[in-house]
């Protein structure tokens, strides 16, 4: 009989179904929530925290450094160096890497030792380069305190500390020689078995900047602060044209902070500022600056001197010199004795009187801003940022103006009885001499520096006018000079001028109002130049890293462009002149043919002798300027006539050339016959020339009248 297998209920198949169709649910819901988690989480580390994940990643696998662009030259108007950067050296700790190195070193000290101890040994340890280690040996090297530096190394979590920037070359090669572990903390020899190479200590390529004259035109050039950034004069007014571009070395790094070889690191070139070519003669700046310190010691100015030399006819400043100066080599200490010993007066009140202050902050701020009031001093470029009453030294603007309005002439006469009166002022306004310079001629009153016969001069204007020609003469703006710092002149106003005469009077001779020194010597350079008011500058080129010009081409360089200069010899005509000719200066013209079609610009030394040759020409200017021909000249001389005066058989010729011919054939050491058949010969080679070469070998082209025809000759 078959047994059947006992079959479930239909209730009992219906709750399982229930149970495993609940069971999915639960599992796919799980999986939903699980999978909505997992897409969250790569959405938050791919997505929205990337870029500083990102970042995160290449500063672990990376190290990157920057590389200093080299700043631009500085030269004078003769290409002397006058400031130049030079390889310097940053020297820089990771005490991160030191850290690590630190403990590196005891995990392998702690295995050596009980590696002995397992074999019953001894063990002594080596040297522990560490941060007290590594501070020691730096400290000596750069002058810094020891403590400061481990201070610096106390933070572990960075890579990139500056210890000492800009470190010249004896320094950085003995850190370098420190690091490879050449030499011990104190500067002692390691013996070569013995040397470890310090990790976590580096040297990082820099430029330092020098100024080979120290302090020669400093309120001029300026200074760089110790980040290399211009502080003052052009080397902050030109920074952004000094600089240059920095580059960046980055290098990959393994998992325990070690840098991979030189196939992972990339290298971006850092590109070089371009230099400047200044209007100022190093020579002519010397001899200002010497000049002008021996005057100030002679009548012993109490607040320095200023002296500008400029060239009148483009505005180019040749020298400018400001005391007291100092040295841009060492730009923080005081260079004039007279300025220190202030400095030092006023420190000595602060310290006196440091009870007074409110707190030591302040007492340091009074010191500070007393020794910076000081540097500032010496800092500053008077010529262009202080203004003073000239005095005399305005009295040309005055004579100018007089002469343009037609008031005075060279017959003018002028009589002083030691001071004069003008309404509106019941004071005498007194000249240098008392006494009086009695009746005297215009120019005996220039000579004189006679304030009376100014203030007549002045008077004769008139208000109005006079006041006009102080604007004509850019005295009321700046001057517009390429340096910073620029102040203008203090004047009283237009309406109150004119409402009375008593300021043209005194206007007249230099008092009364401010100006500054580049402004007036712009202004009396007008007085001399034809009535051209030029701006200022001392800049006069920029060059780039191969030294090619590169910038704007300004007015100042159209006003100062020089044309190129040639003296025509053997062609005065228009059309057998060199290429060019028309653009440049023609300075001489020296020719044997008829007078052609040449024009000048203006009048040249002309000669022209009914000759063979110019040569023969040439040969007479030797002899009447006494100067001896050399051997390669003569026998240039001594071709050109032979070709000219086919070995003299033309009908042009004349005793003179067969003369001189003679003569420079005896100075070159040849025979003319000899030598007119080797030349004419190697002239008759036609090998390897066509026959346009060959026709146009000796083509001129002359002009009769309206016709233009030419003429070829040649001996075959």
């Amino acid at each position: 009989m078959a047994i059947h297998p006992r079959r479930k209920s239909d209730a009992a198949r219906r709750a399982n179904q229930i149970v495993r169709s609940r069971t999915v649910l639960v599992m796919l819901l799980l999986g939903i929530v699980t999978f909505a988690a997992l897409f969250w989480r790569l959405y938050d580390l791919q997505i929205r925290q990337h870029a500083e994940l990102q970042e995160k990643a290449i500063s672990q696998q990376t190290r990157s450094a920057v590389v200093s662009a080299s700043r631009g030259t500085i030269y004078d108007r003769n290409l002397n160096t006058l400031a130049i950067s030079a390889t310097a050296e940053t020297v820089l700790v990771s005490p991160l890497d030191i850290e690590k190195s630190v403990e590196s070193q005891k995990e392998e000290q702690a295995k050596a030792a009980q590696k002995a101890a397992d074999k019953g040994q001894d063990y002594t340890p080596p040297v522990l380069r560490d941060q007290s280690y590594i501070a020691r040996g730096l400290s000596r090297i750069l002058g810094l305190e020891q403590g400061a530096i481990e201070e610096r190394m106390e933070k572990t979590n960075s890579q990139y500390e500056i210890l000492k920037k800009k470190t010249d070359q004896t320094i950085s090669d003995e850190v370098r020689r420190f690091i490879n572990g050449e030499i011990d903390p104190e500067g002692n020899e390691v013996p070569e078995k013995q040397r470890v190479k310090l990790r976590g200590v580096w040297l990082q390529p820099d430029s330092k900047r020098y100024y080979l004259y120290s302090s020669l035109a400093s309120g001029v050039i300026g200074f760089v602060n110790g980040d290399g950034i211009g502080s003052v004069g052009l080397e902050v007014k030109y920074d952004d044209t000094l600089t240059g571009t920095a580059g960046y070395t980055i290098s990959a790094r393994n998992a325990s902070g070690s840098e991979l070889l030189y196939n992972y690191e990339q290298y971006y070139d850092a590109e070089n500022g371009h230099s400047l070519v200044l209007t100022l003669d190093a020579n002519v700046q010397l001899s200002l600056e010497n000049g002008l310190e021996n005057m100030l010691k002679k009548y012993d100015a109490k607040n320095g001197g200023t002296g500008i030399v400029m060239d009148v006819n483009t505005g180019a400043i040749i020298a400018m010199a400001s005391y007291p100066n100092y040295d841009l080599n060492d730009y923080s200490t005081i260079f004039d004795a007279a300025l220190q010993k202030k400095l030092d007066a006023d420190l000595e009140k602060i310290d006196a009187n440091r009870s007074t202050y409110e707190s030591e902050k302040a007492y340091a701020d009074a010191r500070a801003k007393a020794i910076n009031s000081a540097m500032q001093s010496q800092w500053r470029n008077k010529c262009i940022d202080s203004t003073y009453e000239p005095g005399s030294t305005f009295k040309p603007i005055t004579l100018a103006a007089a002469l343009e309005e037609g008031k005075v002439s060279k017959s003018s006469t002028f009589y002083c009885g030691g001071y004069t009166t003008v309404p509106g002022w019941s004071d005498r306004i007194w000249c240098s001499n008392h006494s009086g310079h009695g009746q005297q001629t215009l120019i005996e009153a220039v000579g004189h520096s006679c304030n009376p016969a100014f203030i007549k001069m002045g008077l004769s204007i008139g208000t109005e006018t006079y006041y006009k020609y102080l604007k004509s003469f850019g005295l009321m703006d700046k001057t517009g000079i390429d340096m910073i710092g620029e102040v203008k002149g203090l004047f009283v106003d237009e309406d109150y001028f004119n409402s009375q005469v008593v300021s043209l009077a005194s206007y007249s001779f230099g008092q009364t109002f401010n100006v500054t020194p580049i402004e007036l010597i712009r202004a009396q350079a007008a007085c001399i130049n034809g009535g051209y008011l030029y701006e200022p500058y001392i800049v006069d080129q920029v060059l780039d890293e191969d030294g090619k010009y590169c910038g704007m081409v300004s007015r100042r360089n159209i006003i100062a462009l020089r044309k190129r200069r040639i003296i025509l010899v053997d062609h005065n005509e228009a059309t057998q002149a060199v290429e060019g000719f028309d653009q440049a200066e023609i300075l001489e013209i020296i020719d044997h043919h008829r007078i052609g079609s040449l024009e000048t610009d203006g009048p040249v030394y002309f000669r022209n002798q009914p000759v063979g040759c110019t040569a023969t020409i040439i040969t007479q200017m030797y002899d009447e300027n006494g100067m001896e021909i050399p051997p390669q000249i003569a026998g240039l001389l001594l071709a050109a006539i032979l070709s000219d005066t086919l070995v003299f058989r033309s009908p042009t010729c004349t005793p003179l050339d067969e003369a001189l011919a003679k003569r420079l054939a005896k100075i070159a050491g040849v025979d003319i016959d000899e030598f007119a058949s080797e030349m004419f010969e190697a002239g008759e080679k036609l090998d390897g020339k066509t026959a346009e070469e060959v026709f146009l070998q000796d083509f001129k082209v002359f002009m009769c009248g309206d016709i233009r025809f030419g003429v070829a000759q040649g001996s075959y």
